[in-house]
């Protein structure tokens, strides 16, 4: 048996031990062994972090968790020390520190802590007075916070999920008062677990005040930031889990707007030029693309030169992963000015080909699903329900790849209606609310249909969205009753008639023949028709089949096929496009 195998069968046997609570000296005995594993663990994250992982997943099935609720949930506990401790006082014996420092590599302790009652035990807690008061001098105490803090941030960081677990138990009743107190290390902790867990519109608990965000930029990212290794030792902080905490806290307008005010675009350039992870990158990226949604952060970094210098070169950027490709896009999209610059000029040759592949997949009138990948189950089903009836609907199935940004924006511009699903999942993605957005500037008929039960869409959402009218899917007794009421909604508004799936078809016409010409009969055709000699770009590339098509489409979504015409065959002359009008009119 080598020396790791010997370990994690002495830990298991430990927590075997504590787990059965036969007596005090066995338990005793079993927690300086866990005091030996946590050593170990510590060693192993240092110098091989996969090894770590790999035994603090171990841990996590042989139930650690489980060890921590009993210990942790004991009246009294004796040390070695020979002393009684009271219940948070047990934090700091190797039970609690070590369930923290695995909470940094295992995703699966993370999970385990959300299922248990280790959240209840720790809210229990920080309502001890001594937690309660705006500065604390005893040492004991401050590492018994900092531990606790760290445990709760850390899984709530790893698996999101966990928020509604620790909302559930008044986690963020317990945590407020935190965010008051003097000590910068235990607020901004506080700060930071408020932005995991709280709800973004809920402007009581989420919304910092100028000098909280004005310490985290100025004290702890920016120094982080300016490191050679990206890590503040001095705050123990590191770039991209500052990053990843300050893009959750700007889903809040108000702080959004803070941030950019007291100066966060200088250090996010700064981690732009040197991102010292892909993760790093990514969690700048998004914060970016998180203050571009407020109307007074788009001018400011609408007039950065340098910002919208370094979104080209990251655009041109081939090795550039897809999530921070998508980042760099949303950003540009929400920037209005700079957007139609981007789909200009900064698409390469290979993502202009595939673009216009794309457009001849996508060039008739869809409706269109924008959903959270957290709902595609129900999404999908909502889509095959509308084909089953003959409605065509567009939907991102599989994450696209190439120009998404210019592919997404021709799906909601060839759009006649748009699904909006809502559920807690859509509120909070940033790709979602440039969706929804984008769909909203383009005039689109938003359908809002509720993808989970008790959800109320507020904030940008609520706002969106309105007083419409929301369609349940969730509940499967009603679905495919309001799918019909869906189709009706569409036919009613968009003036569309569509089959059902079951309605007889009525024969077809015969042939005009049109469908058969060349590309060379139908420029002839339009030469004739539209009096010219020359047939200019795109126009010289319909075929009978395309304009048979566009005639079908002018008879059942005119003001669809106007825009088509004007934008995407370049018919801007109003006399040449009413004469183009009405060769189709009279084929």
């Amino acid at each position: 048996m080598s020396n790791i195998e010997e370990i994690i069968a002495n830990a298991v046997q430990n927590l075997q031990n504590i787990k059965k609570l036969e007596d005090e000296d066995l338990r005793m005995k079993a927690l300086d062994g866990l005091r030996e594993v946590f050593d170990v663990f510590q060693s192993m994250k240092e110098n091989d972090k996969d090894e770590a992982k790999k035994f603090a997943d171990i841990l996590a099935s042989e139930g650690i968790v489980e060890v921590f609720v009993k210990i942790h949930s004991a009246k009294t506990l004796k040390t070695t020390y020979g002393y009684f401790i009271e219940p948070f006082y047990s934090n700091i014996t190797g039970v609690n520190a070590l369930i923290c420092n695995l909470t940094d590599v295992s995703v699966e302790v993370c999970k385990q802590i959300g299922k248990s009652d280790v959240y209840a035990q720790l809210v229990y807690d920080l309502h001890q007075p001594k937690f309660q008061m705006n500065t604390i001098n005893d040492s004991y105490y401050m590492q018994s916070l900092e531990i606790t803090l760290g445990l709760i941030m850390n899984s709530l960081r790893k698996f999101p999920e966990n928020k509604y677990a620790f909302r559930s138990v008044g986690g963020i009743q317990a945590v407020i008062p935190l965010t008051n107190m003097n000590i910068e290390m235990f607020k901004t902790q506080a700060i930071f677990i408020l932005a995991y867990a709280g709800d973004p519109d809920d402007t009581k608990i989420l919304k910092s005040t100028s000098d909280n965000i004005q310490y985290i930029i100025k004290d702890i990212l920016e120094p982080a930031a300016y490191s050679d290794i990206h890590h503040d030792i001095r705050q123990g902080w590191n770039v991209e889990e500052v990053l990843e905490s300050v893009h959750l806290m700007a889903m809040n307008d108000e702080n959004s707007l803070k941030m950019t005010e007291l100066g966060i675009l200088d250090v996010v350039l700064k981690v732009l030029d040197d991102a010292y992870s892909e993760k790093e990158l990514y969690f700048a990226l998004k914060l970016l693309w998180r203050l571009s949604f407020a109307e007074k952060n788009k001018k400011a970094l609408g007039q950065s030169d340098k910002l919208l210098g370094k979104l080209e070169e990251l655009t041109d950027q081939t090795d550039l992963s897809l999530e921070n490709k998508n980042a760099v896009q949303g950003t540009w999209m929400e920037l209005s000015d700079s957007f139609k610059k981007y789909l200009n000029y900064n698409a390469t040759k290979s993502e202009r080909a595939a673009v216009s592949d794309f457009e001849k997949k996508t060039s008739s009138a869809h409706c269109m699903i924008s959903y959270s990948w957290a709902n595609q189950k129900l999404a999908l089903k909502i889509k095959e329900e509308l084909r089953r009836r003959n409605i065509p609907v567009w939907m991102d199935v599989e994450k696209m790849e190439g120009d998404v940004l210019h592919k997404m924006a021709d799906a909601f511009e060839s759009s006649f209606a748009v699904i909006v699903c809502l559920s807690d999942a859509y509120k909070e993605s940033t790709a979602c609310r440039s969706e929804a957005s984008y769909a909203y500037k383009c005039k689109k008929k938003l359908i809002p249909v509720m993808m989970e039960a008790d959800f109320l869409p507020r904030g940008w959402l609520g706002i969106l969205v309105g007083t419409s009218l929301y369609y349940n899917l969730f509940l499967e007794a009603e679905f495919i009753a309001s799918i019909e009421k869906i189709i009706s909604f569409i036919s009613k508004e968009t003036e569309i008639k569509f089959e059902t799936a079951n309605e007889e078809k009525s024969s077809p016409k015969p042939s005009s023949g049109v469908e058969l010409w060349t590309k060379e009969k139908t420029n002839n055709w339009l030469k004739e028709q539209l009096n010219i000699s020359e047939i200019s770009q795109p126009l010289d590339r319909l075929d009978g089949k395309a304009i048979k098509k566009l005639q079908v489409l002018l008879k059942r979504h005119p003001e669809f096929t106007f825009h088509f015409i004007e934008i995407k065959l370049n018919i801007e002359d109003p006399v040449e496009f009413l004469h183009f009008i009405a060769c189709l009119e009279n084929l």
